[in-house]
């Protein structure tokens, strides 16, 4: 089992003893043998936000990682989301443009509302995509920021694949999202947009000529 949390640009991840074998201290990579109070984490957090000592991974390695898990998580207010990357018939991707930045769309889960229905509910408002089907889970990406008036919050995002058919695009323009089109995989690679790690990772991890039978399952939260 492995956990994921993306700090800025870095990521602190949580692993098995037994795995510990697959990651080596470096350069960027700072490995620890934890045990003790999960509260001592924050300050490995705090290390890749900062950027300090040129850090990019923080491996924390426990025989009891599940648990480590549960107990770090507490430390956060939990948002949860959902969203979508889409293919259409052409085998094209679906990325909306905001802040200055790609992104694949996703939002809030409403009270009382599914983490598919939330999924299929945001892809579509934001990009106006219709005819959407979730063809299987991707995964979770856990996101970590901090306000300004210092809170952290965890941002718990749940991931689909789904399908579409190919038509036109209206990105939701009081949500300051300024563009939603298709791109060729090879035309995403080509460019190498600006997106975030979390969803660079998502993009990456799917195979996107034959998803339906290549996608294996990323992380769980």
């Amino acid at each position: 089992m492995m956990y994921r949390y993306y700090i800025n640009k870095g990521v602190l991840v949580f692993i098995d003893v037994k795995d510990k074998t697959s990651f080596i201290e470096g350069k960027d990579t700072l490995v620890i043998d934890f045990t003790g109070e999960v509260s001592k984490l924050m300050k490995y957090v705090y290390l890749l936000r900062k950027g300090e000592g040129g850090y990019r991974r923080v491996i924390v390695v426990s025989d009891t990682i599940s648990k480590v898990n549960r107990q770090f998580l507490k430390l956060f207010k939990k948002i949860r989301a959902a969203g979508g990357l889409v293919v259409n018939d052409k085998e094209e991707l679906l990325f909306i443009y905001k802040n200055q930045r790609w992104r694949l769309p996703k939002g809030k889960i409403k009270k009382k509302e599914s983490k598919k229905d939330a999924a299929l509910r945001e892809v579509s408002e934001e990009a106006n995509v219709r005819d959407l089907k979730i063809v299987k889970k991707l995964g979770v990406t856990n996101t970590l920021k901090q306000s300004e008036g210092g809170r952290w919050t965890v941002k718990i995002c749940h991931w689909y694949l789904m399908t579409a058919p190919i038509q036109k695009l209206a990105p939701r323009q009081e949500e300051g999202i300024e563009k939603a089109f298709w791109m060729s995989l090879n035309d995403y690679k080509t460019l190498n947009p600006k997106v975030s790690m979390p969803l660079k990772n998502i993009v990456n991890f799917a195979s996107f000529f034959k998803m339906e039978t290549k996608v294996v399952e990323y992380e769980q939260a």
